[in-house]
């Protein structure tokens, strides 16, 4: 399976995000904008001298999350080369919402089933999409409500969590480039990658 520039830096942030949770959960609140800095300069935001922040009494704070997305930028393509792409299904959404329609449940509960009678041991990588409207910031964080409903639902349908992985590529993986409301539809979607 090949990933281009923004799927792997989108895998890259979230792989540091979920590491983050889990090690220092305080750092949660200032993620996005350390993404940013190192995204714009790695050796620059790994420089121990502008990364630290001083607590007081001679203390520093050292920040995680340059090291993690560090981390997470070299083991990404070691995962991803030993990944073979099993399945892939999509759903989609109306416009500025994510809450899943009828159809897409049905959709997401026969892929469940067919996962848990398979028994395979796969990963699922749920990358949430949105169409052109709206600003960056808000797409990316419509793509990812959009890829947290459909982990939440495949979770409550049996779907290990420790076998997901969701993220979020806002507007900037449009399924069709086209401007029309058919296009638009088509694009606000989460796709949902079986790897093996």
């Amino acid at each position: 399976m090949s990933l281009d520039a923004s799927e792997r830096d989108e895998l890259t942030r979230e792989l540091a995000r979920r590491a983050l949770h889990r090690a220092a959960p305080d750092e949660l609140a200032i993620f996005d904008d350390l993404v940013v800095e190192y995204f714009a300069d790695p050796q620059a935001a790994l420089h121990a001298v502008d990364r630290d922040e001083t607590l007081g009494f001679g203390l520093d704070l050292t920040l995680l999350t340059p090291y993690l997305l560090a981390v997470a930028g070299y083991v990404l393509p070691l995962l991803n080369d030993m990944m073979t792409e099993v399945a892939k299904e999509s759903v989609t959404f109306a416009t500025g919402k994510w809450t899943l329609s009828d159809e897409a449940k049905a959709t997401l509960t026969a892929l469940a089933q067919r996962l848990k009678s398979e028994n395979k041991n796969v990963f699922i990588e749920i990358r949430g999409h949105a169409d052109v409207r709206g600003s960056r910031q808000s797409n990316r964080q419509l793509g990812r409500e959009r890829a947290g409903a459909v982990g939440r639902f495949l979770a409550e349908q049996g779907v290990p969590g420790n076998r997901m992985m969701a993220g979020s590529w806002g507007e900037d993986q449009p399924k069709t480039d086209e401007k029309t409301s058919e296009a638009n539809a088509e694009n606000r979607r989460v796709d949902i990658v079986v790897v093996a």
